[in-house]
């Protein structure tokens, strides 16, 4: 990749993570999202954050939504190679929890999380929320042939401030 190609991507990441700063207080967790991940770790399910975005973006959300940072792990885009809808994100997160990835569960609410998780051969869950519609998530099944539901890797739970998406 060009020098100068390099310095532009780095460049709108960095405003865009500054944008999301500037809008952390109107980041909202998603109905249920919280009460969701308290059950998880109460039950002692294992999961992660999986997300797209960078640590500077998805500490605002783990904060928003009340995770320990401690206890529950997060893969973002800074860990990996390639972002979604590669299964990168996926595949990290699974090992992060020493857990075959074709034995979890992805739940996401863009447009890439689907085909991300099909690709990781996980199976996907996908949310209306606003993030995409229902055509978007239908179009993109994640049917494995055999499934067990252990580990979660928690794509998106956050609804962000408009001005930042």
């Amino acid at each position: 990749m060009p020098t100068s190609v390099r310095k532009n991507i780095d460049r709108l990441c960095r405003l865009h993570a500054e944008a999301y700063q500037r809008h952390a207080a109107d980041v909202r967790p998603l109905p249920g999202a919280r009460e969701l991940l308290r059950y998880l770790a109460e039950a002692g399910v294992p999961h992660v954050i999986a997300t797209s975005g960078g640590m500077e973006t998805a500490a605002i959300n783990i904060a928003a939504l009340g995770i320990d940072p401690v206890r529950v792990p997060a893969v973002t885009r800074d860990q990996v190679k390639y972002a979604k809808p590669d299964p990168d994100l996926f595949i990290t997160a699974a090992a992060r929890l020493n857990v075959p990835i074709e034995s979890s569960l992805v739940i996401g609410d863009a447009i890439w999380d689907m085909p991300a998780a099909r690709r990781a051969r996980a199976f996907g869950v996908g949310l209306l929320s606003g993030g995409c519609g229902q055509e978007e998530n239908w179009n993109a099944p994640v049917r494995p042939a055999s499934m067990r539901i252990l580990p979660i890797c928690c794509a998106t739970l956050m609804k962000s401030a408009s001005a930042v998406e």
